[in-house]
């Protein structure tokens, strides 16, 4: 799986440790650099690209505190020499979705580039306006000014809000076909696809049987079938053939008498390329992996006992001994908050086999529960979600 780092670090005041604004400038420098060894040494080689210095039209934190007009830079500089594999990329709003800051990042991506300091590429978040068509028009305007800088542009936040399930379908098709045809644009990601975990008037995905809507619908058509490249041909008289295809990663198959005998891949890019497949054995029929249908709904089974209420784990004792005994612990109630947590772990001598979590509210904003080990003990932990109202977790622990 390909991912992207974000972020090093955010650039708008009120993003960073508290304690930071305490520090000196050398102090800051020392600071921000061991952050850069920390997350280096524990993402290396598995990024893609990296975000560094989050929003830097918006904000000038680093510099404020260093009193360095460079010191993101430095911040490019310094993260490129510890990891020099991913694409460090500027990241920025309100320049493609709105044009209030087109022309700044502009200025900001070309001063980088010309200071050789490693950007390798240009994040828009396109955060849409709420309720309000898009206007793709203004959209390719504003990209087109971006893409004059030469490098390559992803769309990092995408997210559009409105309350019919078919209109966001059809705005998101409208922004998907604009960014999908431009040709600086190579990638675009959503800030985020399901309901429990974001604005739900931003959802593809809804609920815990994990439901497409029809903008979902509309992104699988879209990617898995118009703008996929799907080709059988015989080569009963040649043995060669061209193909014209989008941009990817390809599945090749070669079927002989009605049998799978061989399989590759193919990644096509921008240049034309040839490929030779070879053919050994006596034509041995392989066996192929399952085929997946996007769209088939597939049946969830949580162990759910109520709405509010999740279990992961739970095991059942056979033994007629009496020295086993089940023993329910429960937690306080969590604060209320995205992220915000409460656990509660097994004493000397006792086994953890289940964990659940109840929901306080009814707004179903949760983040889940989680077996996990702290301090080398086993801790049942539930979180609580984005746009929670209400405490959540409290949890009930089964031994």
């Amino acid at each position: 799986m390909n991912v992207r780092g974000h972020c090093m670090f955010w650039a708008v005041d009120g993003h960073s440790p508290d304690y930071v604004k305490s520090l000196t400038a050398a102090e800051t420098k020392a600071e921000v650099e061991k952050h850069i060894k920390y997350m280096t040494s524990i993402t290396k080689g598995k990024l893609g690209h990296w975000d560094v210095n989050n929003e830097l039209v918006h904000g000038h934190f680093f510099e404020t505190q260093t009193n360095d007009p460079n010191f993101s830079k430095y911040m490019f500089r310094t993260v490129h020499s510890e990891d020099p594999q991913p694409q460090l990329f500027l990241n920025e709003y309100n320049v493609v979705a709105k044009g209030e800051s087109t022309l700044s990042y502009l200025t900001q991506i070309q001063q980088f580039m010309k200071a050789n300091i490693g950007l390798r590429g240009v994040g828009v978040q396109s955060h849409l306006t709420a309720f309000t068509e898009p206007d793709t028009t203004l959209m390719k305007f504003r990209l087109d000014l971006l893409a004059q800088a030469g490098l390559p542009i992803w769309v990092t936040e995408l997210d559009i809000s409105t309350h019919d399930e078919k209109t966001r379908a059809d705005w998101y098709e409208k922004v998907l076909r604009l960014y999908f045809s431009h040709p600086t644009v190579e990638g675009v990601i959503f800030w985020g696809f399901w309901d429990h975990d974001m604005d739900p008037l931003k959802a593809l995905v809804h609920g815990y049987t994990y439901d497409l809507d029809e903008a979902g619908k509309r992104f699988l058509r879209l990617t898995k079938e118009e703008w996929s490249t799907h080709v059988n041909k015989s080569l009963a008289s040649t043995t060669t053939m061209d193909v014209r295809g989008y941009r990817g990663v390809y599945d090749l198959t070669v079927w002989y008498k009605g049998k799978p005998i061989k399989r590759g891949s193919l990644t096509l890019g921008n240049s034309d390329k040839s490929l030779t497949v070879g053919i050994t054995g006596d034509g041995h029929e392989i066996q192929l992996p399952v085929k997946i249908d996007p769209f088939a709904a597939v049946d969830i089974d949580h162990e759910t006992t109520s709405q509010r209420l999740r279990t992961l784990g739970q095991a059942k004792s056979s033994s007629q001994s009496d020295k086993l005994t089940c023993v329910n612990r429960k937690s306080g109630v969590s604060a209320i908050g995205d992220d915000k947590f409460v656990d509660v772990q097994c004493q000397d001598g006792e086994v953890l086999t289940g964990c659940s979590s109840l929901l306080m509210g009814m707004d179903w904003h949760r983040d889940g529960e989680q077996i996990r080990l702290v301090n080398g003990k086993p801790v049942c932990r539930a979180i609580d979600g984005y746009m929670a109202t209400a405490g959540k977790c409290w949890f009930i622990i089964l031994y």
